[in-house]
């Protein structure tokens, strides 16, 4: 595909951490990408596809107001729903143009979260009480367990718990567990979306630091990406945090699910008897009485 010479402006739409280009090559075949271009105006997105729901990750256009940008998100919407996909999800930052271009195809928000992005060295705890696991699928029913009891009712009904984009750590306490992390690795970059019982847990920030500390001193470029219904988190990483990015907010397009339906082929009789044609008109006889 090519623009020519007219610039082309990108914007990052659920992936504030991640690379246009990065995220294309190194996707893992779930990728859906739409184009449309006319006289004047050219536009391309990126959507990843994960079972029934789909991300928006990144929209490149050389207008935002234009009408190909409108009318791409709106193919594409169409496209997704010939697919089997039910939710389409968009992570838009809050103060941006991008939020009123989805609004217009039909996005509607239900919630936000902030990323804060950790770079410098961080001391790992030595504590035995604050060591994460590595969930292993003989994991995942206890893990799925937290995430049905903490979630929001609207976030869990539309946000896949389980990726193949993603792994899954876990802090363990007198044989239950008390926090799960949502790990995205992306080459030199990683993406953590923590989730703790706060009943449980009262030392949050021992507790974040000895999730990231080992990813942070191995030369990672860490985000923590905070929903607005753990906030209390969002007080630790206002200390520890390098760097907070706009605050984001979740938009969803509920879309229609097209089936095909198949119609009965209607077999012909091969009876060498006649039979009326549809077409044929019926004739009323009237019975005459012989002289």
């Amino acid at each position: 595909m090519r623009f020519d010479n007219q610039r082309l402006l990108l914007y990052s739409i659920s992936n504030p951490v991640l690379d246009f280009s990065l995220d294309l090559l190194f996707s893992r075949g779930d990728v859906l990408t739409a184009v449309v271009k006319e006289e004047r105006e050219k536009a391309l997105c990126l959507v990843h596809l994960d079972n029934t729901t789909a991300h928006l990750s990144f929209l490149l256009t050389s207008n935002l107001q234009s009408k190909a940008s409108l009318f791409l998100l709106d193919e594409l919407c169409k496209s997704c729903g010939h697919k089997g996909i039910r939710h389409l999800l968009a992570d838009v930052t809050e103060q941006h143009d991008v939020n009123e271009l989805v609004r217009q195809v039909g996005f509607s928000s239900y919630g936000s979260q902030k990323i804060w992005k950790i770079r410098h060295i961080l001391q790992e705890s030595a504590s035995s009480d604050l060591i994460w696991h590595f969930a292993r699928k003989d994991d995942f029913h206890a893990v799925h367990s937290l995430y049905n009891r903490l979630l929001p009712p609207i976030e869990k009904a539309l946000q896949p718990w389980h990726s193949q984009r993603d792994n899954f750590h876990y802090l363990e306490r007198c044989n239950s567990i008390v926090g799960v992390a949502r790990v995205r690795k992306h080459l030199d970059r990683i993406i953590v979306w923590p989730l703790f019982d706060s009943i449980q847990i009262e030392e949050t920030q021992a507790v974040l630091l000895s999730l990231i500390a080992r990813w942070v001193n191995a030369h990672y470029s860490v985000y923590v990406a905070i929903r607005s219904h753990q906030e209390q988190l969002g007080e630790v990483l206002e200390r520890i945090g390098e760097q907070a990015l706009p605050r984001q907010v979740l938009m969803v397009k509920h879309l229609v699910e097209f089936h095909p339906i198949n119609l009965p082929v209607v077999n012909q009789s091969v009876n060498n008897k006649r039979r009326p044609e549809p077409s044929t008109p019926f004739v009323h006889s009237e019975t005459q009485d012989c002289p």
